[in-house]
Parts: structure tokens; sequence; C-alpha cells
């Protein structure tokens, strides 16, 4: 631990040139480097990646990769290293976060806009009070609730269902509840509802632990004002997402030893978890060329943003329990919490997802690991085509009890 904490660029702690952009210079951002990928940047890519395939020339994760894969992964790599989805986005009024794009729902499910009210002062202590000079609870969190298109809405017995609270990934600075699929999956093959909660992202104003705080409101509603039990729940996130339910549990371990009236979840599954911020492990260089995401460093803009007002906090276990040691998560143990774990062979984040799972198997929690041969970071949200990884995702949420 010492000689990770001791790798640290001391500059993170320095975050004052992290500021929120306008609507215009954002668009502006966004056209110039669409042309810039589509002119130039896409073409020359394909030209490498044909070169390269035709020299055999891949990482062992690609190894049984076809042309037309490598080919796919490296545009949208580049594509995610060079567009605007790799920067800040200007700062989202509450107006607009109530608003649904277009999603993965399909006609068979809908989706219902609910403004969940802040919850008392007694649920935001410790790491959610951490900046406290900047980041303060907000007075509601628009979420959304998923659930079959044939069932009428309606959450007069939901104290007795099973409910899935889905946490969205994007790093923490993109992306929205409904924009990626896992959580509509999840009702699909469930018939359960989901909650999807959309929690304020990392805009120059924001940063953690405001999205902790949002998502504590959240389960807070789930499980204190609808009266759902937390043995009924199952807790998903995805990428940032997984980070965000992995500090979400340990809150909730935390809110229990103080004293607090809260119950745990029964079930967390986390799809190819960010779970170290000091991106110390191996495959964030050793998968740089067959992942959909660049490498990226603690001086990235994504930790940066992330941590503007708690730059302390970037290797504590909120941030970075893979970077832990197992006793941390003795209290999932003995809340007999079970988790899912699922990592892509060709991510840049498989070994931090790897240790966490020894980690937690370590301090006896009921731990299902999976990794997905030759897939990419979290795969069951960004590859339509990645079967394997949507089935074991439904198999842990079976595992689970959901």
């Amino acid at each position: 631990m010492t000689s990770v904490l001791r790798n640290i660029p001391q500059t993170i702690f320095t975050q004052a040139n992290i500021l929120p952009v306008s609507q215009a210079s954002y668009k502006l951002l966004h056209l110039a480097t669409l042309l810039r990928f589509y002119g130039w940047i896409a073409p020359m890519t394909i030209l490498k990646m044909v070169i390269q395939f035709q020299a055999r020339q891949k990482p062992e994760p690609a190894a049984k990769w076809g042309v037309m894969r490598v080919i796919r992964v490296a545009l949208a790599r580049a594509y995610s290293t060079t567009t605007y989805k790799w920067s800040l986005q200007p700062p989202a009024t509450i107006s607009q976060r109530r608003c649904a794009p277009a999603t993965h729902l399909g006609g068979d499910l809908k989706a219902h806009h609910i403004s969940v009210k802040k919850a008392s002062d007694e649920y935001y202590t410790g790491e959610c009070a951490s900046a406290r000079r900047y980041i303060h609870p907000a007075m509601s969190v628009p979420c959304f609730w998923i659930y079959p298109q044939h069932t009428p809405f309606d959450l007069s017995n939901i104290h007795e269902e099973k409910v899935i609270l889905f946490l969205h990934g994007g790093g923490y600075i993109s992306e929205h509840p409904l924009s990626l699929p896992a959580g509509a999956y999840g009702v699909r093959e469930t018939g359960h509802k989901c909650l999807a909660v959309n929690y304020r992202l990392s805009d120059g104003i924001n940063g953690h632990p405001a999205p902790l705080q949002d998502c504590v409101t959240a389960y807070v509603y789930l499980t204190q004002t609808l009266g759902v039990r937390g043995e009924n729940v199952a807790v998903v996130g995805d990428s940032a997402g997984g980070n965000a339910a992995n500090a979400l549990i340990f809150h909730l371990l935390q809110l229990k030893q103080e004293g607090t009236a809260i119950t745990l979840p029964r079930f967390v599954s986390l799809i190819s978890p960010w779970s170290d911020m000091t991106a110390t492990f191996p495959s964030i260089a050793g998968n740089r060329e067959c992942d959909v995401l660049p490498p990226f460093s603690s001086q990235s803009e994504l930790v940066r943003s992330h941590l503007k007002w708690t730059p302390e906090s970037i290797a504590n276990k909120y941030n970075s329990p893979a970077l832990q040691e197992h006793v941390a998560f003795r209290g999932w143990q003995e809340h007999t919490l079970k988790v899912h774990i699922q990592v892509g062979q060709a991510e840049i984040l498989r070994d931090e997802g790897v240790a966490l799972a020894q980690l937690l198997r370590d301090a006896g929690v009921g731990t299902l690991f999976t990794m997905i041969e030759g897939e990419v970071h979290d795969a069951v949200n960004i590859n339509p085509h990645a079967e394997l990884a949507k089935r074991d995702f439904l198999m842990g949420l079976q595992w689970g009890g959901f």
C-alpha cells in the first residue's frame, strides 16, 4: 500500500484548473473533434489496424478477433480518446437531468421519471461530508423507474417486491441511467422493477462525493420511504457505476456502525468496476491496444474532475477499493452480501477487478467472479454482440436471488 501511494503524483492535489465548460465551447469542441476524427483519425486508424492484422500483430487477449472486430475496437478507442465523450460536459440543470434520452428499453419496457427528495441529514455523514464546504446533498435526485410495459406502474405493493437499483457508468463525466441497457436487461429477465439513478456528474462544479450522496438518497428512498427490504434489493453498477455501488455499500456499513436505521442489500453486481483511481494495475498499460478505453492515469481528466474537491480520497476504500486490505471488506461478509464481478479479458480495468474479487473472497464474502474471454470494458452495456457477457450478467442476478 505504501509503495502504491508514493507513486501518486502530488499534482493530483492541485485541482483549481478543472473548471466548467459552457454550452457554446462544448458544441464547438464537439464539432472540431468530430471533424478531426472522421476526417483524419478514423481513416488512419483503419489503415493501421489492417496493416497490423496482416502482420499478425494482435495482443494476446485479442488473439481470436477477426479484422472487423479489431477495427471496431480501435475506432471506439480512438473516438473515446479524441471526442467530447472524454472531456467534461456542461453542468446540467435539474430539468435537463429529468429528460430521457434515446433508450434501450424497446417496446416491452417503459420508464417513469420521479424526483426523489433528499433524506434527513443523518444519512449523509462520513464520506458523504468529505467536501462539506463545496458539495452538499441535492434537494432532489432525478431517477427513472424501469418496468414491464404490460404492467401498470404501481408502487402500492413495492415493499413486497424485489427491486434492482441501477447505477450507470461513464467515468462520472458522461452517460445517463437510460442510455445503458443493463437496467433494462435486468427488468426484462427478472420481471422486477428497476430504479435507475441519474446522479450528478463531475462537471467542474460537482464531484466526489456528489454521486455517492445521490445514490444514498435513492437507496434511502427505496428502503425507508417505500419500505423495500434490503434483502430484496440488488445494486447493479457498471464501470464508474460499479465504483459508486462499492462506495454505497461502504457508506451503508458506516451508517450502521453509527447506529442509523438502515438495511443492506442482498446482492451487488459489479460490471467492469472502476476500482483503482491511481491507475497502478498492469492491465492499464498491458491492454492499451485491445480495449475500447484508452489507458489513463491519476492525472486524467476523469480522476481530476471527480476528485476536484477531495483529492486526498484518491486511494481510500470509496474510490480505490482494489488497493485496500481484505479486512476492509469484513463488514460485507458479516451482512452476508453476495457479489458478482464481471470483467473482460481485454479491458484496461481487468486486473483491478480481479484484485477486488480476490479481496472479497479473502474476506469471506460470497463472490462469483467471471472473466469473459477476449471481451472489452463493460461489454454488457457497450457491445450489443457480447451475448456471453450478457448471459453471465443475468446468470449473476439469478445466483444473487433475483
